[in-house]
């Protein structure tokens, strides 16, 4: 049998090498993505625009997706949107990470992961099926004009200001920095405002150009009124609001039991001493800012203190380093001539208020709110000056020096409760028992998420997909 020829057989290898390659090389047809939608993003306050589309599971691993979005549109000052030629665009890129958003990898998980179970969009397996990508507009479309111009405005009135410039020049160049940041303001509110177009791309094996798939959408995004992602929020605000109406009611008809706490009947006794003996009674209001919940509950209990010391005779002495907190003060207290303001920087105020104890022998000391590094070093000076010293403080670092050198000391929540057991006022023991009632309801919340994730554990199916719903639910909540 005679032999083929060697040109017939290397022709026959090129055509069997250049079928697969001209495969390769041929232009595939784009793929189709199932359900793509795209609009604004809800339970938000606008400025936000999402992608959602269904990942069919069939993509090559190689396969990147690209979301490219471009601007078509800005309202005016009347509100009128205006149609834009060649306006800027965009795409949204995952977070750390150099290259588009993976065919197989889904990002849904990621975007929702605080939200709870009843805000994810209706997809069959959120965590698997589904890319959801949300585009915050400001981020992908910052006015940079009117940003670089609030910038440089800023950076002229800090040379004006330390060249030595006249006063008139300086607040001349603050007012023109208050118009252009007027001005981004309202550039950013026309980003956010305006309307887009968004379109999907593609690219295989991380080679080629960007191809088009699927139609180009017409997007903008609106604020909404009500979000109900933080719906759980509310519920628990009723539901606190509920028992405190509910303990306080209660407490008119029938006062509550209040615990005994040793550090609380030291404080009248503070009081008496300060009056026998004949020597002031200090008191400190300490805090970081005037609104906080340390704060309001230091002056409650100063202004029973202050009312059990009128009532005994004794005279107290309350230095401040707020003036805020202060006024306030004076505002509660039997006689407001005993409040001091002494300094706003806190080791001055240290160093003034340890020489008042030295020089006026202070009976007693009481140390209210929230302490920083001065809490060890009045605490020493008021226990050398012989006084009664007794400390109520949430600031947890400084509790061990407190507790060294005090008397007696109430810890953390003792602070809250404090005023409502010094006056025995209904609303405030009232207020109290609800606040331990809400205690108990998140203890038993907790308790039944950790029953509830146990059992997704170790439950087999179909168990286990019903407990996967109560741990959504737990988590919601």
């Amino acid at each position: 049998m005679p032999k083929p020829p060697v040109r017939v057989l290397r022709l026959a290898v090129l055509l069997l090498l250049a079928a697969p390659l001209s495969a390769v090389l041929a232009d595939p047809a784009p793929p189709e993505l199932d359900d793509l939608w795209a609009g604004d993003s809800p339970w938000d306050d606008g400025g936000v625009i999402a992608v959602r589309w269904h990942n069919r599971q069939t993509d090559p691993f190689d396969r990147f997706w690209r979301a490219e979005i471009t601007q078509i549109a800005l309202p005016d000052g009347q509100g009128r949107m205006q149609p834009l030629e060649n306006g800027p665009m965009s795409w949204l890129r995952p977070q750390r990470m150099a290259t588009d958003f993976e065919a197989q990898t889904t990002p849904f998980l990621h975007e929702y992961r605080g939200y709870p179970f009843w805000c994810w969009p209706p997809v069959p397996d959120p965590h698997r099926d589904t890319h959801y990508l949300r585009m915050d507009l400001l981020t992908l479309f910052p006015p940079r004009q009117e940003q670089e111009e609030v910038a440089l405005q800023r950076k002229e009135i800090d040379r004006l200001k330390s060249s030595g410039s006249p006063h008139e020049q300086v607040r001349s160049a603050e007012q023109e920095l208050v118009r252009k940041e007027e001005a981004l303001i309202l550039a950013r509110a026309r980003v956010r405002a305006g309307r887009y177009r968004v379109q999907m791309k593609y690219q295989d094996a991380g080679m080629g150009k960007l191809e088009p798939t699927g139609a180009a959408m017409e997007v903008s995004a609106t604020p909404d009124l009500f979000n109900p992602c933080r719906a759980n929020n509310l519920l628990f605000s009723l539901l606190l609001m509920a028992l405190i109406l509910v303990s306080v009611a209660s407490a008119r008809r029938r006062k509550p039991f209040l615990k005994t706490l040793p550090a609380l009947e030291a404080i009248p006794e503070a009081v008496r001493r300060a009056a026998a003996l004949g020597r002031p009674l200090l008191c400190l209001v300490r805090t970081d800012s005037f609104l906080t919940l340390p704060t309001f509950a230091s002056l409650s209990t100063l202004g029973e203190v202050s009312a059990r010391a009128s009532e005994a005779g004794a005279r107290m002495t309350v230095p401040h380093i707020d003036p805020l907190v202060m006024a306030a003060a004076e505002e509660l207290t039997a006689r407001p001539g005993d409040n001091v303001f002494v300094t706003g920087e806190q080791f001055a105020f240290t160093a003034a208020v340890t020489g008042t104890m030295a020089r006026e022998k202070p009976a007693s000391c009481l140390y209210l709110g929230s302490y920083g590094a001065e809490s060890l070093i009045l605490a020493e000076t008021g226990a050398a000056s012989g006084a009664f010293q007794v400390a109520a403080t949430d600031s947890v670092d400084q509790m061990p020096f407190l507790v060294t050198a005090c008397d007696h000391v109430l810890i953390g929540e003792e602070l809250f409760a404090a005023s409502a057991a010094l006056s025995g006022d209904p609303a405030g023991a009232g207020t109290l028992r609800a606040q331990d009632l809400g205690k108990a309801l998140l203890a038993g919340f907790l308790l039944c998420g950790a029953v509830v994730a146990t059992g997704a554990a170790l439950s087999p199916e179909p168990w286990s997909r019903w407990m996967a719903r109560l741990m959504d639910l737990a988590g919601a909540f």
